[in-house]
């Protein structure tokens, strides 16, 4: 088709899609998590989400802006996750800790995860090379994260947005390679870690 939607508006308007286009977006993820990226079809997609053929082209224009999409929108309510977490959160410490122990908590429970085992080498791009979206969605909201303990009084020691890109790209690298030495399946261990590192490096060494 000639009108593919941009990828870059599709995914930065996202949440204005109706509820056909997120029907859409849900029928990708069920046959994605059930048969895998390879075998996924747009016709499968289709059935799945009760829709024709077409609408799904004329909502997304094609397979691989579809998946950027779910990409999007997937990390889009990982954040809101995270959000809705250190909101309960009133001191500095305390929110980074529990942002980073909901992060990788709900990161390695998403049925989409083993598509970097199985279909790396169409998730990969996604997620590095034309991986700018997500990127910049984990920026901003770190950055704001940020400003929000500098508000409340706490002393950052580092530029914002500069703080903000690293620990959107050390996120980044738990999608990427998820096997690790660090504690993951241990919550109170993991915690111990956040603090004694993530803390530190947001807050200064006082962790105020």
């Amino acid at each position: 088709m000639n009108d593919t939607p941009p990828l870059a508006g599709l995914i930065d308007q996202y949440e204005e899609f109706d509820h056909v286009a997120e029907q859409i977006l849900d029928g990708t993820r069920a046959e994605i998590t059930e048969h895998g990226l390879r075998r996924t079809s747009i016709d499968a997609i289709a059935r799945r989400a009760g829709v024709g053929r077409a609408t799904v082209f004329r909502r997304f224009g094609n397979r691989d802006v579809l998946f950027s999409a779910l990409i999007a929108r997937e990390a889009r309510r990982l954040i809101a996750t995270v959000d809705s977490e250190v909101a309960t959160r009133t001191d500095p410490e305390d929110r980074i800790v529990t942002g980073f122990l909901t992060f990788v908590r709900h990161l390695r429970a998403h049925p989409l995860a083993r598509l970097l085992v199985t279909d790396s080498d169409e998730v990969l791009p996604k997620l590095t090379i034309d991986g700018d979206a997500p990127m910049a969605m984990g920026r901003q909201f770190i950055a704001e994260q940020i400003r929000r303990a500098r508000a409340d009084g706490a002393t950052i020691i580092a530029d914002v947005d500069e703080l903000a890109e690293l620990l959107a790209r050390l996120a980044l690298s738990f999608v990427l390679t998820p096997n690790s030495v660090l504690p993951l399946d241990d919550p109170d261990r993991l915690a111990e870690t956040a603090r004694t590192t993530i803390v530190p490096l947001i807050l200064g060494s006082s962790g105020h």
